[in-house]
């Protein structure tokens, strides 16, 4: 984790938005392996829920509605990414879009 930081740290100004930026990229990489797999196995769920019961008539909403909800997940990285590099690299003297790639390149995120 230290060294996230330390490599961050070096495009960045300021030390406590490279510590900012490294954590927010270690906690967006959790998410974004943590949450697809927990909504899979609601998915399972609910479907072995729409065998055995299939007089509910709700299920075929929520299950349009768990399979778009991983599929938003998926993409998220690469969606920020993209609206990253779309600011200016410095804007009004805050460099955010470096310090943004340098630590996704710490982590070891290629999105």
């Amino acid at each position: 984790m230290m060294f996230y930081v330390l490599a961050t740290a070096e495009a960045c100004d300021d030390l406590a938005l490279a510590n900012i930026l490294s954590l927010l990229q270690t906690a967006f990489t959790i998410i974004c392996i943590a949450v697809p797999i927990i909504l899979i196995i609601s998915l399972i769920i609910t479907l072995i829920s729409a065998v055995t019961n299939p007089d509910q008539k709700d299920l075929l909403k929520k299950i349009v509605f768990k399979v778009l909800a991983a599929v938003i997940v998926f993409f998220l990285p690469s969606i920020v990414n993209i609206i990253m590099g779309w600011l200016p690299d410095n804007a009004g003297g805050f460099n955010v879009t470096s310090c943004w790639q340098a630590a996704r390149e710490a982590s070891g995120s290629s999105d």
